[in-house]
């Protein structure tokens, strides 16, 4: 980490945490933070609320992004994340709360490559016991933001990438019919982490009936 990113990072423990929580910043924790300073940001703009710290605040996240060569992973709830973070920079841009950056294009293309390459489509018919429902349901929750996606860009490149996103909507299916099943809620790895598989799983189907429901 470069001696900006570290200083960044400092910034923002200290001024947010009392201590650091966990043992180091995942790979894509920059991007996350950004979008959701970004967000805030465009609020306190719309309640006349400006002020230097948020300012502060999101400069940092865009320091601590830059070093990052690359937005691609191969785990479940990482792509379900980085779609989840394209969809709220997609959001700012297309309603005038952030000018274009060409941080989506990179995003996008990750994600897009991610969701094609991911390794775990073969596994979706093992055992529950064996699998995460939460990562897989994050997932889908990504894939659901694709269709919703496409009709928000206009410039082709980004369209390109979203489409094959978009067209992941049989795998969002086959992630919530395979959890929704009475037997794979009796599993241990369901009960274990019910409060959080639950409520990733209603978002997740809300969010498909909300896309199902909206015109070709």
């Amino acid at each position: 980490m470069s001696g900006d990113r570290v200083q960044a990072a400092r910034r923002l423990i200290e001024a947010y945490l009392p201590r650091p929580l966990v043992a180091s910043m995942g790979h894509h924790d920059p991007l996350d933070g950004l979008v959701a300073a970004l967000r805030l940001q465009s609020t306190r703009h719309d309640l006349g609320a400006d002020d230097a710290a948020m300012a502060a605040l999101v400069t940092d996240y865009r320091v601590l992004r830059e070093d990052v060569a690359g937005w691609g992973t191969r785990d479940a709830l990482g792509i379900g994340g980085l779609l989840s973070a394209l969809d709220g920079c997609i959001d700012l841009v297309a309603t005038g709360r952030m000018a274009f950056d060409p941080l989506v294009f990179r995003v996008a293309a990750g994600a897009a490559e991610s969701l094609a390459s991911w390794p775990g489509q073969g596994e979706l018919a093992s055992h529950p016991e064996s699998r995460l429902a939460f990562r897989e349901v994050g997932l889908a929750l990504g894939v659901r933001a694709g269709r919703r996606m496409c009709e928000a860009v206009e410039r082709a490149i980004l369209r390109a990438h979203l489409e094959g996103v978009a067209r992941g909507g049989g795998l969002a299916d086959r992630i919530e019919a395979a959890w929704i099943a009475p037997s794979a809620q009796a599993a241990r790895s369901w009960t274990t982490h019910e409060d959080i598989n639950a409520v990733m799983l209603a978002a997740c189907l809300l969010a498909g009936a909300a896309t199902k429901g909206r015109p070709a």
